[in-house]
């Protein structure tokens, strides 16, 4: 094999590593926004209040987003959204999500589970999503972590 053909596969090979890289620092320089969902019991005081599904959106990007509305969606294209007061601590809407921060919301399970029933769905098949300014929906993992 001649010099010059090792000089132009070294060349063609340290382009792709470049240009991956590139484009990987580019599509993060953005917000990047990941939702998931948990369980969750809040605390007052001494007693116990009762259980939540907590909706969880975090920017991994290197740019802020702000977070519009927050809900679950349904698999026939239905939403249910923000269901009943919004639990003490829980950000406001619109909200500033900085670089590297996450904020998260809650939603009774007992609300979750019988607008579940009420639609005929599995909580198996709905997903959380949050709404971000100029980005649309950003949703996470199917299925949600019903309370047993």
């Amino acid at each position: 094999m001649s010099a010059s053909i090792v000089i132009s596969i070294v060349a063609l090979a340290v382009s792709v590593v470049s240009i991956t890289w590139q484009t990987w620092s580019w599509l993060r320089s953005g917000p990047v926004i990941r939702v998931s969902t948990s369980n969750s019991i809040p605390t007052y005081g001494d007693q116990l209040g009762a259980q939540h599904l907590t909706v969880t959106a975090e920017n991994r990007g290197r740019a802020a987003a702000t977070i519009e509305g927050w809900g679950l969606l349904l698999p026939n294209d239905g939403k249910i959204i923000a269901i009943g007061d919004p639990l003490l601590g829980a950000p406001s809407l619109p909200h500033r999500l900085d670089s590297h921060s996450s904020a998260s919301w809650y939603m009774l399970f007992a609300d979750v589970a019988r607008h579940c029933e009420e639609r005929g769905v599995a909580p198996s098949d709905v997903q959380a999503f949050v709404r971000v300014s100029g980005q649309g929906l950003r949703t996470g993992r199917k299925g949600l972590p019903m309370a047993r």
